[in-house]
């Protein structure tokens, strides 16, 4: 599953579908055997190697994380099934450290990587397919492949490709007030609304039912946090832009008592025709007035500022 995600969500070459006949892998919850030897087992056909040879490599890359994507050295196994004697206890269940993981491989092309950070690296070497299927976004909209579409840019170890950027992201979100990770970590949120304006602007520009692409869709841009230097989950930078709604404001809530963050998706569920009262935390909808706190942005009458909507409450 997890090669077959990044063949088609980050490269955008899904592997081909199995033959027939041919089941499915189930992983040993015991935890005495690797889903890499497992594997190992199904690739002996001829007709399984052929497809496996291009799934199997992301796979294994991102072996150090946990179904719920929790980072991992080992497996977790059943209290008595692994070789470690560190045990643990969760969900009413013990549980002791299995087999260490391994995230190494070998590409389908020959490249060898040790773990997930120089798979990422490899990832990035292929740049004309990972940006051809990040720009697919107005496409997926537009022949109804999907109507929700998520994306998530964030990197914990590798150092971004921009100009004047030489630390991680994460490590730069948390600054302390240094002045030069502060300068660093604006470039690199530069980039990320470049790309954004991008985007929006080629929804713009499509034509769609005697309006546009981004008229019928509502777009939520923003961060989990209002303050990523203290992890403070409060006061969001919100932008919603398209769907409809009156943009051209920058509107402010209440900085002290925030609204839910879920309050707007209730709202933009409700303007897609979607009957809900809540979602999440929240028990209503988001609303807004023009007149509280406003400022226009600039020409462009396509973005819509939220500021001030906070996610723990």
């Amino acid at each position: 599953m997890r090669g077959s995600f990044v063949l088609t969500s980050v490269l955008g070459t899904p592997p081909s579908p199995p033959p027939p006949g041919i089941g499915s892998i189930e992983p040993d919850t015991r935890g005495k055997t690797t889903i890499r030897e497992i594997l190992a087992a199904h690739r002996n056909s001829d007709t399984c190697n052929k497809c496996h040879r291009d799934i199997d490599p992301p796979g294994f890359a991102l072996e150090s994380f946990d179904p719920i994507g929790g980072f991992r050295t080992r497996y977790r196994a059943n209290a008595g099934a692994g070789s470690a004697t560190t045990f643990g206890f969760m969900n009413g269940r013990s549980y002791k450290d299995g087999p260490p993981g391994d995230a190494s491989g070998v590409t389908a092309d020959g490249r060898k990587f040790s773990g997930v950070i120089e798979f990422k690296r490899l990832l990035l070497d292929q740049k004309e397919p990972v940006a051809r299927n990040s720009f697919q976004v107005p496409l997926v909209v537009q022949t109804d492949s999907s109507r929700v579409i998520s994306v998530m840019i964030q990197d914990h170890f590798v150092v971004p490709k921009v100009d004047g950027v030489t630390g991680n992201h994460h490590n730069l979100s948390h600054h302390g007030q240094d002045q030069t990770k502060i300068e660093q970590l604006r470039r690199i949120e530069s980039q990320f609304v470049k790309c954004f304006d991008i985007l929006l602007r080629q929804m713009k520009s499509t034509p769609e039912s005697g309006s546009t692409l981004l008229d019928n869709t509502s777009i939520l841009f923003g961060s989990n946090l209002g303050n990523a230097n203290a992890h403070h989950a409060r006061n969001l930078p919100i932008l919603l832009a398209g769907g409809g709604f009156k943009h051209g404001q920058f509107i402010t809530h209440d900085e002290v008592n925030n609204k839910p963050l879920c309050k707007l998706f209730v709202t933009m569920l409700n303007n897609a025709g979607v009957e809900a009262e809540s979602f999440g935390q929240s028990t209503s909808a988001l609303s807004w007035s023009a007149s509280r706190h406003a400022s226009m942005y600039a020409k462009d009458d396509y973005r819509s500022g939220l500021d001030r909507v906070g996610s723990d409450e």
